[in-house]
């Protein structure tokens, strides 16, 4: 039992708070310890509070989308439908990318996008990136949808991460630069 308490302590002590949203130090993917890379509130107009957006890497790391596995992770603060996150992730994912790279992904989008549910303030929603290029959508700790596309988990991660990003304040606070 003094583990556990021990353990919850140097946690918390190590996490960050964001706008009242704890951001752990470390999260688990695939099976790898990877470390908090950064974090930040985005806003809308600098007013609408939209969600606190989180990136874990792995050590080392110097490109943010090749890099696997990662985690990226949003808690809302306030409510989408399901409408309004495909229309974001339609919208964003393109940035950089040739016409015939967005038909090569339509198919894996599709399926993407099926797997959106409406959020509402407090939600959390989690993309895995995984090592085999399989980007994994949870929320709420609820698996949803899986798609083992590597381009298209690359180009999922750049809309945060890429260097075509739609908010480059977001992007450098992300990946701690």
């Amino acid at each position: 039992m003094r583990i556990i308490a021990l353990w919850c302590c140097v946690l918390l002590l190590t996490a960050s708070e964001i706008d009242g949203v704890v951001v752990p130090a470390t999260a688990t993917v695939d099976g790898q310890v990877l470390a908090l890379r950064g974090a930040d509130l985005l806003r809308w107009k600098w007013i609408v509070k939209i969600y606190v957006a989180a990136c874990w890497l792995p050590a080392g790391a110097v490109d943010p989308v090749m890099a696997a596995p990662k985690r990226l992770a949003f808690t809302y603060r306030r409510e989408f439908s399901a409408a309004d996150l495909i229309k974001a992730t339609n919208s964003t994912i393109v940035a950089g990318l040739t016409e015939a790279e967005q038909v090569a992904l339509a198919p894996a989008l599709a399926r993407w996008n099926a797997g959106y549910p409406a959020v509402v303030a407090g939600d959390h929603l989690v993309i895995d990136h995984l090592t085999d290029g399989t980007a994994v959508l949870s929320v709420n700790g609820v698996e949803l949808v899986r798609v083992t596309d590597p381009a298209f988990a690359r180009a999922l991660c750049a809309i945060w991460l890429g260097p075509k990003t739609f908010d480059t304040d977001l992007r450098a606070a992300l990946i701690g630069g």
